[in-house]
């Protein structure tokens, strides 16, 4: 009875030693990558550091010329009063009155339209698919054995 105790023990060992030195040799693995990421890391440092930083961009001359203009308007007289508002109808409210031409979207043309009916028929037909795939497998169909011979002729032409 000894000895069955002492085996059992010796095969524990045996298998605790294999699991440390897979574990020794995966930390081994991990510090090696960090360590090769950490000396790139230094190296992109020492770029950064030896290089000297790009002068800052002028400003373009648009910027400049927007400036000058804000700059040289006259400035409004407090002693002035803004004219009394003329009264209007109340247009109706639209989110794209103050948005330019440009950035409108215009209608879907044909070949627009064309694109997107062939796109809604291809996800109805994946959503046929898949909800026929959910009926074969609660039905228990996908579990049967295939056809064969006669009865898998007759299946393949309809009958």
């Amino acid at each position: 009875m000894q000895t069955l105790l002492r085996e059992r023990r010796h095969q524990q060992a045996l298998k605790d030693r294999a699991r440390l030195e897979r574990q020794r040799d995966d930390t081994l693995d991990k510090l090696s990558r960090i360590a090769a990421k950490l000396k790139a890391v230094r190296r992109s440092i020492e770029r950064y550091e030896r290089t000297p930083a790009l002068p800052v961009k002028p400003e373009s001359l648009a910027v400049t010329v927007f400036r000058e203009m804000a700059r040289d308007a006259p400035a409004a007289s407090a002693n002035v009063e803004p004219p009394a508002p003329q009264p209007q109808a109340p247009a109706p409210a639209s989110v794209d009155d103050d948005m330019p031409d440009f950035l409108r979207r215009s209608k879907p043309d044909a070949v627009g339209e064309a694109i997107a009916a062939e796109q809604e028929a291809k996800r109805k037909a994946k959503a046929h698919g898949r909800i026929a795939t959910l009926k074969a497998k609660k039905s228990g169909a996908t579990k049967q054995m295939p056809l064969e011979g006669k009865a898998a002729l007759a299946a393949i032409r309809g009958g």
